[in-house]
């Protein structure tokens, strides 16, 4: 049962419910889904994005499930405004841990964050992600060799995406001239910090950076598909998605080995320390120049 239509195709035996009226959340949730559920038989309930689940849904005859993608929140300082903002989202996931009679969620990283910052009843149970961009329907590149002239970052602006260190280490490395390669910046905008916009905007004007917003699906693999590497240099992470589906459509990852991301990637990522210039700087350029990094990466992905 979904707000709006979906864009992949439902397999055979599944059936999609489009609810159309337009209302907020909380009432789409407490008014349109229950008036359905209170018409339609159900022996299961999963609540997939981290929740959000009302009392009425724990009745004893539907098994009630959530999927909690990463509780980052708890994880990593600074990530709510304040102390009570923290406090009511630790009580509304436990509210929700509470009424689910399964917890799914992506990778042993997030169970055992999971585990660690709440009271659960049942271990949680991990759910690997798969790629969802499907590359099969787009022209592949032939020549590795031939890559555009550009590095890639999707997955949208967040201070834990570390998106400060790839920008003041990729415009040194211009200043230095030690690359040519511009960067392209895909997702979501959320300019959250001095210091991040400061430095797009130095990068804009070195002509150096490149801003394209959201993306369609066909359009990334494309970009994945030509550019010199995805560099994706998140300090946290339930799963990892976007390196995943760069290794997928054929494109060399540079990342980082924390969280959960070593059990997306496995050996076939170019794994830095984004805190470390050196270390992340030596990286871009050894995949800007070695066109047989590139392609070791490439086949291990």
């Amino acid at each position: 049962i979904t707000r709006k239509p979906l864009a992949t195709v439902l397999p055979d035996g599944i059936r999609m419910a489009h609810l159309k009226p337009n209302l907020p959340r909380v009432a789409w949730r407490t008014v349109m889904f229950n008036a359905y559920m209170a018409v339609h038989d159900c022996a299961a309930l999963h609540f997939p994005a981290n929740g959000l689940i009302p009392p009425i849904y724990t009745r004893r005859n539907i098994n009630t499930i959530m999927t909690l993608h990463d509780v980052v929140q708890l994880a990593l300082p600074g990530q709510m405004k304040n102390d009570a903002k923290l406090a009511q989202y630790r009580k509304r996931r436990q509210n929700d841990i509470d009424r689910s009679r399964i917890v799914f969620t992506d990778s042993e990283f997030s169970k055992k964050d999971i585990q660690k910052y709440f009271r659960v009843r049942t271990e949680p149970v991990v759910l690997l992600l798969a790629p969802t961009l499907i590359p099969d329907k787009y022209e592949p590149i032939r020549d590795i060799a031939r890559a555009e002239d550009y590095f890639l970052y999707t997955g949208g602006y967040d201070r834990r995406k570390g998106l400060d260190h790839l920008l003041r280490v990729f415009l040194g490395l211009h200043r230095e001239k030690k690359i040519t390669s511009r960067l392209v910046l895909t997702g979501s905008k959320s300019y959250y910090s001095e210091t991040f916009s400061r430095l797009l905007d130095e990068g804009k004007a070195m002509q150096v950076v490149q801003e394209m917003d959201y993306v369609s699906d066909a359009e990334l693999i494309q970009l994945m598909r030509r550019t010199k590497g995805l560099i994706y240099p998140s300090l946290y992470e339930g799963f990892g998605l976007p390196p995943l589906e760069a290794m997928n459509v054929g494109c060399p990852v540079i990342t980082t080995p924390y969280s959960s991301i070593p059990e997306a990637c496995g050996n076939a990522a170019l794994y830095i320390h984004p805190e470390d210039d050196r270390e992340f700087g030596d990286a871009i350029v050894a995949l800007e120049r070695n066109v047989k990094l590139r392609t070791e990466l490439i086949h291990k992905g």
